[in-house]
This record gives C-alpha cells, structure tokens and sequence, in this order.
C-alpha cells in the first residue's frame, strides 16, 4: 500500500508558479507539481492550469504548440484516424525541449566538444556514439552540422582525408570513413612486409659482413708457403712428428 499522506490544512494555500522562459524549465515543472498535488488538483486538469500559469516568451510558446496540435488533430480527422489527446506530459516534455536551460546546453556542447575519436575505435562507433549525443545537445540539429562536428572530432589520420571528400549526409560521412580505414588497413599490411624484407636484407646484410670478416682473418698471408713441420712436412707441431 502508498504511505498516507496527511492532508493539507483547508487554510492552506500555495499560489501557482509563473514561467516566462527564462529559467530551467525542469525545476520550475517540479514545482507545479508539487502544487497540483498539494491542491489535489485532478492531472486531467493540470493541462489547464499550466497554461494560464505561463507568460511572455513561454506563453507565446504554448499558442504556437496548441496551433500546432490542432492542426494535427484536423489532420487526424480528416483521415478518418482517432484523434490524438493531448495531455500535461505532452505540454511539460515539449516545454523541456524549447527551454532547456543555458547551462545544460554549455554542458552537452562540452561533452561534444569533447567526445573525440578513440585509438582503435571503429568509423560505426564512433558515427553513432556521437551522434546521439549531438541530438541531445540540439534535437534539431541540421545534418550538415552533425557532419562538421564529426569530421572535426575525428582523428587527424582520418579527418583529412575524409574532409577532402566532403560528406553530405552522415550515411556519406559513414562510407568514407570505412573506406578510409580500409585503405590504412591494407598501407599497414603493407609497410610490415617491407619492414619484414628490410629486416632479412639487413640481416643478410650483416651476415656476409661477417662471413668477409671471417674470411679475411684465415686468408691472411694467402700466397706464402704454409708453415710445416721441418722435418716430416707435417703439421707444424712436434708433438704430431713422427721423426721427433
């Protein structure tokens, strides 16, 4: 069972909250709420008295998103479809959208800012990861714009080349990506066999160094007679001459 709750003395009265726009709309909601409930108000009328409570820049809001639901609501009808209802979550969402607070929006735009492109992260991660961050700074942003802030958050090795392309949509932005990555895929492949032949070039390089060395150092006094035993001609050591 909900915990009691004790009611509200009948002397009790707490004015409505007036909005104009300029303040985080997401406190200024909490509020109303806290005061439907302790007027004990019905939700089905909240709708109403959010309406009336807004003023100046949040009121001219309201008459353009009710033009805007009625003209949904003719469309609706004309196409013989169940009008849609419109509800305080449908008012109290849109009204967050439109009037997020400056500091929100200077939060999520460093969070952009700051999302760059891992290391080893690949051309979807990084695409869609981004993305949904960018549509939460600004819902409405257009797609050339989400394409420049994933170029210029991208990483050095791939901005440039994907710059010079000059991407249209994101799906674009997307291909080029992977075709990029795909062509340092195959240079990587190929700058390890180069540094592999490098490697057993040198090596054998290296190795012939020493064979000449060696050979230099046992063909020293090549042209003289060998040095032999004086007496046998055998090898000059007495202890191997048979005539000692």
């Amino acid at each position: 069972m909900p915990p009691r709750v004790a009611p509200t003395p009948a002397k009790f009265t707490e004015p409505v909250p007036k909005y104009d726009g300029n303040s985080c709309p997401i406190g200024y909601l909490l509020k109303f709420e806290n005061v439907c409930k302790i007027k004990h108000w019905q939700k089905d009328t909240w709708l109403g008295h959010l309406a009336i409570s807004l003023e100046g820049t949040a009121e001219k809001f309201y008459f353009t998103w009710l033009n805007r639901k009625k003209i949904e609501a003719a469309a609706a009808l004309a196409a013989r479809n169940p009008r849609p209802i419109v509800t305080f979550d449908d008012l109290a969402r849109d009204l967050q959208t439109s009037f997020r607070s400056f500091s929100d929006k200077a939060v999520l735009e460093e969070k952009c800012r700051a999302r760059r492109q891992l290391l080893n992260e690949n051309p979807e991660n990084y695409t869609f990861a981004p993305l949904a961050l960018l549509l939460e700074f600004d819902p409405n942003m257009p797609e050339h714009e989400q394409v420049r802030w994933l170029i210029r958050n991208s990483r050095p090795s791939f901005m440039k080349q994907v710059n010079m392309q000059n991407p249209i949509s994101v799906d674009d932005f997307l291909d080029k990506m992977r075709t990029v990555e795909h062509t340092q895929y195959l240079m990587a492949e190929h700058n390890d066999t180069l540094a592999v032949d490098e490697k057993t070039t040198l090596i054998a390089s290296m190795q012939q160094q020493l064979q000449n060395s060696f050979n230099r150092g046992r063909g020293r006094g090549r042209g003289r007679r060998p040095v032999r035993c004086y007496n046998c001609q055998g090898p000059p050591y007495q202890k191997f001459c048979p005539q000692q």
